[in-house]
């Protein structure tokens, strides 16, 4: 019996041994794959595509609103003490419309949309209302944009500032938040005067580009927002749906019908590459050991993140990858960055900022919040007001490394406005050379706890089949290695019983020798000695 029983140990042993640890290490992977690919490849009818067309809970928009408490003081070439006003907070919702699909390249096409509406429960009871002193954005912007593009007309920008906005008296204009983002500050091209008619000319030539908005005659409103609010982008984008290669899913394949820019003059610079940034591919290195790319439109350039740490979800038991990135480019210290610099690869800003104006057409600088990892000397022009810090102004993304899903995201950036004195233009002659904050946004996804459930649920149903296969491959090997032993103490009990050089065997040894080396046979005696022997061995009890 105890021969079956190791057999039956050592065939129950393998072959759960061999089943669990096929499973674990062959079938469950692919049918891992299998599952994350019909829940997050953008295939029409799949889970994944309806909530990646349109966001099914709203991101929130933080927005901080630069004061200037000494425009006069600035005018005559002061550094320029800041108040910092907000947040003022909106829901963004985003949504991707004339959504078309590919099927030759297993791509999709789309163009984008966020709407904003203002919530007054997390804006701190400001309203909108609240006025601000800021530096008049068309006349400055107008004096930078003749300086980079023709500025041998500059001696025309005096009249026609004189012109379309009626002789002010200071560059600086008060203004209320609310027109400042998205109702807009107003523009009057119904003028007569030379200089101001070319000025307007060029303006009603291109105020689309300019992101201005046509509100009556020869009338135009100018916002940091309002052109984007609830209007779709003209710009049309396609990405990868990831149905083929999940590694594809959500990659930039071509922007406004193009697979690479003409912006910078430059292959690497102009090359497309990342994804659009909603979703990244699954399974990522949960060493961190990759970086995140990201095409960002708004700056026409990617944005690769970089891993910095890992990050619990809450109370669950889940890491996350946490990532960040610089919004600034380092033109002096990088050479893949000298394609960024406004004045050519010989004329590069100091480190941290980005011009926008190839990008947009608009006279304005990005950075992070604040000046957060620039050159101190952007810092050190600005008299008082900006305090930079890790915590509120890094950007920061949290990326479920499963199934590629951001969890958390904190995308911060700042626009600045170049003050600069030009003799021929009286209003701004007496300025100091400072680049100033207007505004900052704080762009924060939180993952709804409902969708926070369903991953930690994928976590938990991986996480326990694994750990009963690797049970169920460890309780195999045991019963090899039991099977094993039952074997091993069979054999120990036949030796035993059959000794070699035991009693039977030395009695039998030294029987009558005749001298040739033969034994004589065992005597009446000792024949019955050896069964006493045997008996005992046996049945040592009896």
């Amino acid at each position: 019996m105890k021969l079956v029983a190791y057999k039956k140990y050592a065939i129950y042993g393998v072959a759960l041994f061999a089943f669990s640890l096929t499973w674990l290490l062959v079938v469950m992977p692919i049918s891992i794959r299998k599952i994350l690919r019909h829940e997050v490849a953008l295939k029409k009818g799949w889970p994944m595509r309806g909530m990646w067309e349109k966001y099914p809970f709203p991101l929130l928009f933080h927005i901080y609103v630069f004061n200037v408490t000494n425009p006069a003081s600035v005018s005559r070439g002061e550094k320029p003490a800041l108040q910092q006003i907000g947040p003022f907070v909106y829901d963004e919702w985003i949504e991707k419309t004339s959504v078309q699909d590919h099927e030759e390249d297993d791509s999709v096409s789309y163009l984008s949309k966020r709407t904003y509406r203002f919530n007054a429960a997390r804006s701190k009871n400001y309203t909108g209302d609240e006025e601000v002193v800021i530096p008049h954005l068309f006349a400055v912007g107008l004096i930078n944009g003749v300086l980079r593009m023709k500025p041998d007309s500059i001696f025309l920008v005096a009249p026609a500032l004189d012109s379309i906005l009626r002789k002010p008296e200071s560059a600086f204009a008060r203004v209320k938040v609310r027109d400042l983002l998205f109702d807009g500050l107003l523009i009057d091209c119904n003028v007569e005067d030379f200089a101001g008619a070319i000025a307007c000319k060029e303006i009603a030539d291109r105020y689309e580009h300019l992101r201005l908005k046509l509100v009556g005659k020869k009338l135009y409103a100018l916002s940091f927002l309002g052109t984007d609010n609830g209007t779709a982008t003209q710009a049309r984008v396609r990405v990868k749906r990831g149905i083929r290669d999940l590694q594809d899913l959500t990659k930039i394949v071509s922007y406004d019908n193009r697979t690479k820019l003409t912006i910078w003059d430059d292959e690497g610079c102009d090359r497309l590459h990342g994804t659009d940034g909603s979703l990244f591919h699954p399974f990522l290195d949960r060493g961190g050991r990759e970086q995140l790319t990201t095409y960002t439109p708004q700056f026409c350039r990617s944005l690769v993140a970089s891993f910095v740490a890992k990050v619990g979800l809450g109370a669950f038991c889940v890491q996350l990858l946490r990532y960040t990135t610089d919004l600034g480019v380092d033109g002096l210290g990088q050479a893949e960055h000298k394609c960024y610099c406004p004045g050519g690869r010989t004329a590069c800003p100091r480190r941290g900022v980005f011009d926008l104006f190839k990008c947009q057409g608009q006279p304005l600088v990005v950075s992070n919040p604040h000046f957060y990892l620039a050159d101190p000397a952007f810092l050190g022009a600005i008299g008082s007001g900006l305090e930079p810090d890790k915590a509120k102004h890094a950007i920061e993304i949290d990326v479920d490394p499963l199934i590629g899903t951001p969890v958390r995201a904190r995308l911060r950036f700042q626009l600045n406005i170049q003050l600069q004195p030009v003799q021929e233009v009286p209003l701004v002659r007496g300025f100091p050379e400072v680049l100033l904050p207007l505004v900052w946004v704080d762009e924060t996804l939180d993952l709804p706890r409902k969708f926070v459930v369903m991953i930690v649920a994928a976590h938990a149903i991986i996480g326990l089949s694994k750990l009963i296969l690797m049970c169920t491959t460890i309780a195999g090997l045991g019963m090899c290695c039991y099977a094993g032993l039952l074997l091993y103490n069979e054999k120990r009990s036949s030796s035993s019983l059959y000794p070699n050089n035991g009693e039977l065997g030395s009695t039998a040894a030294t029987g009558n020798n005749n001298g040739s080396g033969s034994v004589s046979p065992m005597s009446g005696e000792e024949q019955r000695s050896a069964f006493d022997i045997i008996k005992t061995k046996i049945f040592p009890n009896r």
